[in-house]
This record gives C-alpha cells, structure tokens and sequence, in this order.
C-alpha cells in the first residue's frame, strides 16, 4: 500500500523540516497552476493529505502506530495513561472524483489521452492536441472529430502537412497518445474511489487495467484483497470501442490511397461520357476477357488524349463568370502526325472485335486518330511545299474502310467529313503539278532588307544627280517590292487557308475522345468560311 510518506518521497524517520521543504517543493510542482497535467488537481490532493497527517506530531504519531501496530502497541499503553485527550486531526479534503471530462462515467476504460489535428496550406502547416479524460466511447468520439478534420485540411502543405498528417492519424487511431505511468497511477486512483463507493467489480476490473500498465506490489496486494472479496473474474473488455476509435483513420487512409489510386490510373473519362450513334445500341460485355479488350482500346485512347495535350500551345485565357479558362490552340506545326499513326494502329486490330466495337467505340477512337494523323500530314506539307496527295487520298477513302462504315454513317461527324473531303479534293487539283510553299519568315526577311539596300541606292544616286543610276535601281526596287508583295499575298493566303483547313478538320473530332485532358473544349467556333487553296500564279 502507498503511504503518506511515499506521496512526499520521504523516510518514514524524516524531521518536520524535511516534511515541510519537500512538501513546499512538490506542491511547486504539482499545483494545478503551474501544471497542466489532468491529474495535477488529484495529485496536490493527496500531497496535501500527506503534508497534514505528517506535520502535525500528533496525527503523525498515530499514522504511524497504523503502519507499525506491534511496535507502537506498547508505547501507546503507556502514554495513554498520561497523555491528555487531544482533538482528532483536521480533515483533509479528499481528492476530487475521477470521471470522463464529456459524459461522467467512472470505469476501467477511463484514460489521459491527447488526440492530435493538422492544419497545413501550401507551405503553412500547424498542429496541435487536445487532452483529457475520458471514456473508451468518448474517446472513440474525439478521434473521430480530430481524424476528420486533419484528413480534410491536413494535407495541404509541403512537406510537413502529410507526414505530421500520418503521425495524427495514427495516433488518433491507437485511441490518442497515453502515457503508461500517468494512465496506471489514474487507475489506481479510480479504483480506490470505486472501492470506497463499494463497486467491488468495477473497482477490480479498473486495479487489473492498471496493472497491465504498470506493476506495483501495493497495487498487486490491492488486487488480491479485491479478488477475495469479489470470487468473479472481471470481465475483459469489449474491443467494439477500440474498433471505433480506429475507424475515422482507417477509412480516411483508405480514401486517401484510394483517390491516388484513381489520380494515377485515372481513365480518360472517353468511355463513360462516350455517346454512341442511335443506330448502333451497345449488346452487354458476357465476359472479363470482352471487358479487358475494350479497356485497352480505352487505355490507347488516353494515348491519344495525352499525345493532343502534350503540344498544345496556349493561347491565352478569358472568364466565363468568375471562372478563368485558359484557351488553347491546335497547332498542327507543334505535332509529329507519325505519333498518332503509332497509335491507330494499334487500336486498327480492335475494329474487327466485337466487344472492343460492339457500339463503335473503337471506330471511333480510330477514325479521331487517323483524322489527327492525316490532317497534320497534310496541313504541314501544305506549308513545306511536300507532296500531300498521298494523305489525302487516304482520307478520302477512310469512308470505304468496312469496319468504319457503319459507325460513320450514323455518327454526327458524316456531314463534316464529307464537306471537308470535297474542299480536299479541290486542295489535290491545286497542288497536284505545282505544290505551293508558303514563303518562310527567313526570305521574307532576306528579300525585305534587299528591297532596303536598293532604295538607299537609290537615293544616293538622286542626291549626286546620276540619272542613268538612279533610272536603273528605280526600276530594280519596283521589281523587288513587286516580289515581296507577291510573296506577303502568297503567305497571307496559305495561313488563312491553313485556318480554315484547321477548323473543318476540327469538325471532324470528337472533343470526348482527344481533349479529355482539357477542361472545356470548343473545337467548332469561328467562321464557317473555307477560303480557296492559294496558287502560286
């Protein structure tokens, strides 16, 4: 059993002064005012028990002759005889009731715990705790309450919001963080107060949970005096508390791992927004080895969504509300057409699969792929002067690939590609003998600072009077401002016909299918104007 002079940590043969000192001292310590410790209140209680029996000569005395019956039984005959009655000592003020902060249940479950949050912001991160005491089910209360919310805002700062956020957690899950000591003597505390109430039960159950904290002999003979007095074996406590308590972490855990998951392997969003034509109504998919062909027509397709958005070149940005969109721009001089031929022609084999096209679903990623392919061939070698009548004959003949046939007649895309296979065939009459180039900025430069050089000529050739000079460089720079114009007409001509070639190939997409990495897609705005090829008289 713990007496009064193990509170204060003195010997039983200490002199007043070393009582008082060391009294004075641990109350220094202990004193709710300058310790914050749940159980200070309890423990300067039971300092302030010790110090009065152990100050006063008298109590002392007779605390003693209770520690040491046979060796004071003597010495208490004979000053009975001769001492004067003296009043009982004063009354200490017992220590304060131990019970859960939130619902006031006194039992073995009861803990200090300190359950921890996170707030963290781009590079901003805070944590902190809340302590106290209280019941398995409370606890299992906070833990939720503090796992919540460090699960929503605790990840947002680099680098510290995910690791203390996981430390958080974790210690939230174990039920807060408990110190054995402070916890075994708590108990012990509980179940001396359960005794005195006479719960012999409860008061076992909660000596046995402290011993499982900590061994004490005291404690132990405690326990042993509690079994003889109550025969039954406490009950082991339930785990549905401890379970509870876990959950909050465990399930934000699993939507974390779960949402990077899905960040890492996030599908194109083609195959559920995907509309397939009336005509072609999807059968069901019968078996896992039909499901996965049509996942890897799928998985080619956000090939083809990362292949688009990997060059696309921004173009700036405008508001729609308070929303910022930033607007981008398909320049087809940014991409390699031999990059998505790659990839037609691995979603080529799926044509001919029946779960893969069973409502069109690989012609059409097949027919967005070639149209991104040819139409970069072409509008590219338009304007590097490259021989494009290859490219558009396949075009023209993707209307008579069998598998794509009944996809394309009853799709929306039919009336955009026929329009834009007869501007093509137009394109081919044009450049069929003489492919027209369109002048680079190096010869427009080159020709611009000859059309310089031959006007200063000129003029210094005015300023001596050098008629002849001056009549022969007159007539060379009108031939070369002739040139250049004809150039800047040619140049004009072949952008403004690349743009609208851009926008009928454009028509021709589906925004489901290669801009799902965008945000918002407008492939058809501007101009219905298709301007005539330029020639190059």
């Amino acid at each position: 059993m713990r007496t009064h002079y193990d509170v204060l940590g003195v010997s039983e043969r200490a002199d007043s002064a070393t009582i008082r000192s060391t009294y004075l001292r641990l109350l220094q310590i202990y004193h709710p005012d300058h310790n914050k410790d749940p159980l200070a209140s309890a423990k300067t209680s039971e300092l302030i028990e010790a110090f009065t029996v152990l100050s006063d000569p008298v109590s002392r005395a007779k605390y003693d002759s209770y520690l040491h019956p046979q060796e004071h039984s003597q010495a208490s005959k004979e000053s009975s005889k001769h001492a004067e009655p003296s009043p009982p000592p004063p009354s200490p003020s017992p220590p304060p009731l131990v019970v859960c902060q939130f619902c006031g249940a006194q039992n073995s479950s009861l803990r200090i715990s300190q359950m921890y949050w996170v707030y963290s912001l781009l590079v901003v991160t805070r944590r902190g705790g809340k302590s106290g005491i209280w019941c398995e089910r409370c606890r299992a209360k906070q833990a939720a309450v503090w796992s919540s919310v460090t699960g929503i805002v605790g990840w947002w700062g680099v680098p510290w919001g995910p690791i203390y956020t996981v430390q958080a957690l974790y210690h939230n899950a174990l039920g807060g963080k408990q110190d054995r000591a402070q916890n075994a003597a708590l108990l012990r505390l509980v179940a001396y107060q359960l005794y005195q109430k006479g719960e012999i039960k409860q008061s076992l159950e909660t000596i046995v949970s402290s011993l499982k904290l900590e061994q004490d002999k005291a404690t132990e003979d405690f326990a042993n005096s509690l079994r003889a007095m109550c025969p039954q074996s406490p009950a082991t406590p339930r785990d549905t508390f401890r379970l509870l308590t876990a959950l909050p972490s465990i399930a934000i855990c699993i939507a974390i791992i779960f949402g990077i998951y899905v960040t890492l392997n996030r599908p194109t969003g083609y195959e559920t927004r995907y509309e397939p034509p009336i005509n072609t109504a999807p059968p069901p998919i019968t078996n896992k080895a039909s499901a996965s062909s049509r996942d890897n027509v799928n998985e080619l397709i956000g090939s083809l969504a990362d292949a688009v958005h990997q060059n696309a070149t921004v173009s700036g940005t405008h508001q729609e509300g308070t929303t910022t969109i930033t607007d981008y721009v398909l320049d087809r001089e940014k991409y390699d057409y031999k990059d998505f031929e790659r990839i037609a022609v691995q979603i080529e084999p799926y044509l001919t699969d029946a779960a893969a096209n069973r409502d069109g679903f690989a012609s059409s990623a097949f027919f967005n792929a070639k149209i991104m392919e040819l139409s970069i061939e072409i509008e590219n070698g338009i304007d590097t002067g490259e021989n494009v009548q290859p490219a558009i004959f396949e075009f023209d003949s993707l209307s008579e690939d069998p598998p794509l046939i009944p996809w394309l007649d009853s799709s929306q895309y039919l009336k955009p590609y026929q329009i834009l296979k007869a501007k093509l065939r137009v394109v081919s009459r044009y450049y069929e003998s003489n492919p027209s180039q369109k002048p680079t900025d190096e010869e427009l430069g080159s020709l611009k600072r000859t059309i310089d050089t031959t006007h200063q000529a000129f003029e210094q050739a005015q300023a001596t009077g050098d008629s002849q000079s001056e009549k022969t460089l007159a007539a060379e720079h009108d031939r070369y401002v002739d040139q250049f114009n004809l150039l800047v007409k040619r140049h004009n001509q072949i952008i403004a016909f690349q743009r609208g070639l851009d926008l009928a190939f454009n028509r021709c997409l589906d925004p489901k299918v290669l801009m799902s990495r965008f945000d918002q897609v407008n492939l058809t705005s501007g101009s219905d104007d298709f301007p005539d090829a330029p020639q190059n008289k």
